[in-house]
């Protein structure tokens, strides 16, 4: 099935050189599952030489292309002629992160328990026992937000943010989870540490993280994450 761009998408300029797409309706799912369409059709079809690249996100996609050899009505021109097929490919690979949740470091795992009634054990059973979609990649190299956690498990940010958190940190907000990369500030609530070295400058792919695809945790103790501690990515999961 094909659809007219103009009839999922709202176009907003945000600059010379960029431009804006809101899906028009749905759910956040349906819309990131339109805008990922999106993504693979203005890929997969003609492209032209003007286009540098494509973004999708939650329920939007930004569009970056050379500004000094195309305007913004050409842009909307191509983008209104652009046919979406909306039956688009699963066929990214499921992606299985070992996640260490007793790690004698800083952690939130008592706090969560505590705000949301629930064990420690709880807390990791429903956090690691879910399947996680990604709906955009962001903030940082590698950081992926990463959606839902189990309605239980659904705590707010924490009203001071770390100055630091580690790098590696797995840790939820709200009903997102991600991955810290790198350490940087944030005030996501931590729950465990993964030993992977998630942004690979050296490798033909640079994170392992694409929106739409489906991560998985595998449970490891304190052991096992000194076995793996900086490992690659494309190596844990080759």
């Amino acid at each position: 099935m094909k659809n007219n761009t103009n009839d999922l998408f709202e176009f907003h300029c945000v600059g010379e050189g960029a431009v804006i797409l809101y899906a028009r309706s749905g759910d956040i799912s349906e819309k990131n599952s339109v805008c990922r369409a999106f993504t693979q059709s203005a890929f997969n079809q003609q492209r032209p030489n003007w286009l540098y690249d494509v973004v999708p996100s939650y329920d939007s996609v930004m569009l970056h292309f050379d500004g000094m050899n195309v305007d913004q009505h050409d842009v909307f021109q191509w983008l209104s002629s652009l046919k979406i097929k909306t039956d688009i490919s699963t066929d990214i690979n499921r992606l299985t992160l070992p996640i260490c949740y007793s790690l004698d470091s800083e952690n939130d795992l008592a706090d969560i328990a505590k705000r949301t009634q629930l064990s420690k054990d709880e807390v990791v059973g429903l956090h690691s026992s879910s399947c996680y979609q990604v709906y955009a990649v962001g903030f940082a190299p590698g950081f992926a937000y990463m959606g839902f956690v189990p309605e239980q498990l659904a705590v707010p940010r924490k009203n001071t943010p770390r100055v630091s958190v580690p790098k590696g940190a797995v840790a939820i907000a709200d009903a997102q989870t991600a991955i810290y990369p790198a350490s940087s500030p944030g005030g996501w609530n931590i729950v465990g540490y993964c030993p992977l070295n998630l942004v690979t400058p050296e490798y033909k792919k640079v994170s392992p993280f694409d929106v739409g695809q489906q991560v998985g945790f595998e449970v490891i103790d304190a052991n096992e994450y000194k076995k793996r501690e900086g490992m690659p990515w494309y190596e844990a999961n080759s």
